[in-house]
């Protein structure tokens, strides 16, 4: 009899950690990554129903307001130079995400051939003008940044100089139907 619980607790655990294992990690860690993964994306999901779409957070924080409280989810590439972040409202559950995906950073290049890290360039940029202008000026950007709902993404800015040492202090041109709508400079050196 004894031998007979113990098979049964074995079996029992095996098939625990077999059906464990298997949903440990269904999700592919930068299939967030991927446009036709983030369409399943809907507005109202919990984190749970977002994390059964994205995989596992990288890591999670919480806004508290008088106009409202929000917590975020960042999502994360297995390199690190990629990211998303999706917003939940209190009660309301998925508002929107944004995704940054990073091309070239310009790490060692010269500073003339960075020329966002240049005053007079950004001072050169206006709004309303063609995302073709600014990149005449800059060159491609350093990340693109995308928001998103329902199926649906809309390029929001380009960010210049993402790196480690910048973090929040990279340069970023906010765009609307491919013209610029705001200009954020970088921190820059004062001269």
């Amino acid at each position: 009899m004894r031998y007979r619980v113990r098979a049964a607790i074995v079996l029992l655990a095996a098939a625990c950690f077999a059906t464990f294992a298997s949903h440990a990690q269904a999700v592919d860690p930068d299939a967030w990554k991927q446009p036709d993964v983030r369409a399943h994306l809907k507005t109202g999901m919990t984190p749970d129903q977002v994390e059964a779409v994205l995989g596992t957070p990288a890591r999670s924080r919480i806004h508290r307001s008088l106009a409202g409280n929000t917590r975020d989810l960042e999502f994360r590439s297995s390199n690190g130079r990629d990211w998303m972040i999706a917003v939940f409202m209190d009660g309301q559950g998925l508002f929107n995400y944004s995704v940054a995906r990073l091309g070239a950073d310009g790490d060692g290049l010269p500073v003339d051939a960075q020329p966002w890290r240049v005053l007079a360039n950004w001072q050169a940029l206006a709004p309303g003008m063609s995302l073709d202008e600014v990149e005449a000026i800059f060159g491609p950007p350093s990340a693109k940044a995308y928001t998103g709902i329902d199926g649906v993404e809309t390029l929001t800015g380009w960010l210049y100089d993402v790196t480690p040492e910048t973090g929040p202090a990279s340069g970023m041109v906010m765009a609307v139907q491919d013209r610029v709508s705001g200009i954020s400079t970088p921190l820059l050196a004062v001269p």
